[in-house]
């Protein structure tokens, strides 16, 4: 019998974020592995010398979604523009897309 092909979802996936813990010593003997599991989003791999974590491996796209984050907490008036926004949309304050498009002259 034939699959149906599904839909695509309307909401982005979400990244399952997996955490992995492993010596200094087996991290050297699995290098090359650790850099492909890492490199999967929401992998997080910590690696421990005498049983205290001490460094974190994770994909340089979640680096960076991390650094940009941290970023924008740190900007006090982008997290005031975030709050207030959130607070204009959770009472009905937007404005619809074609209308914002139109005022800016934008295709």
């Amino acid at each position: 019998m034939k699959k149906s092909p599904t839909k695509p979802s309307a909401k982005p996936s979400k990244v399952t974020h997996q955490k992995s813990m492993l010596s200094a010593t087996n991290a050297r003997r699995e290098f090359f592995k650790l850099i492909e599991t890492a490199q999967q989003p929401g992998q997080e791999i910590t690696i421990t010398v005498d049983g205290e974590p001490k460094v974190v491996m994770l994909s340089y796209e979640d680096y960076e979604g991390l650094m940009e984050t941290l970023e924008i907490m740190s900007d006090p008036e982008a997290v005031k523009g975030i709050k207030d926004g959130l607070e204009d949309s959770k009472h009905g304050r937007m404005h619809k897309w074609e209308d914002v498009k139109k005022e800016l002259n934008l295709p």
